[in-house]
């Protein structure tokens, strides 16, 4: 059995560069906008190998208002203030899976908006039998690091890494290394993240 133990997001809405450390089965507990949410959202964007069939903030209820762009950038449209961070901006969502062999490899996706492209380039990624660690992903400026620096760290500690060059190749991988239905689960992961409260657990289990 493959198991969820790491989570790291780099410029992910809030999150500057924050690892959080999975054992068993977890509980995210919160205050409203205390990141429930952009958490879950990280998780549901890497597991759909990108943004068809994402519906960003569905657990909280608030369909429409967040935006992938957004999320990198962290947008927070105060006064005075539109962006957390500027136009050019690298992002990272990962995971670490360990399994019941207590070998771990990372699943990944590097992030990246320019000033002269509003749209943000995704590389999705994988690195058989290495822990999740920063130098993966934060460089020696403390800047997060881009996918040909994250690669040239990977080469240079004879990692294997993949890099997936189209969704169906991704989600093909998903299905093979966790052992999942891509095809169920792309349409019912968006759905079951935004269910409210259980009255009947019979129809909860048949639907998701």
């Amino acid at each position: 059995m493959k198991k969820l133990t790491k989570i790291k997001l780099i410029n992910w809405m809030y999150f500057v560069d924050s690892t959080i450390e999975i054992s068993g089965n977890t509980l995210i507990t919160g205050v409203n906008a205390s990141g429930k949410s952009t958490i879950i959202d990280a998780l549901q964007f890497l597991l759909m190998g990108g943004i068809r069939g994402v519906k960003f903030n569905s657990a909280a209820n608030e369909q429409g208002k967040r935006t992938l762009d957004g999320y990198l950038r962290g947008k927070i449209s105060t006064e005075g203030q539109e962006y957390l961070r500027s136009s050019n901006c690298i992002g990272h969502i990962a995971v670490e899976i360990t399994d019941e062999m207590d070998v771990s490899s990372i699943i990944g996706v590097v992030l990246d908006i320019q000033s002269n492209n509003p749209q943000v380039k995704t590389v999705f990624y994988k690195i058989d039998n290495t822990k999740l660690i920063d130098d993966y992903f934060i460089n020696k400026n403390s800047y997060p690091n881009s996918f040909k620096e994250l690669e040239k760290f990977a080469k240079l500690h004879s990692q294997s890494l993949v890099r997936f060059g189209t969704t169906e190749q991704y989600r093909m991988m998903l299905k093979t290394y966790l052992g999942i239905d891509s095809q169920k689960y792309s349409k019912l992961l968006p759905s079951a993240i935004g269910v409210g409260n259980v009255t009947k657990m019979d129809d909860f289990i048949n639907q998701f």
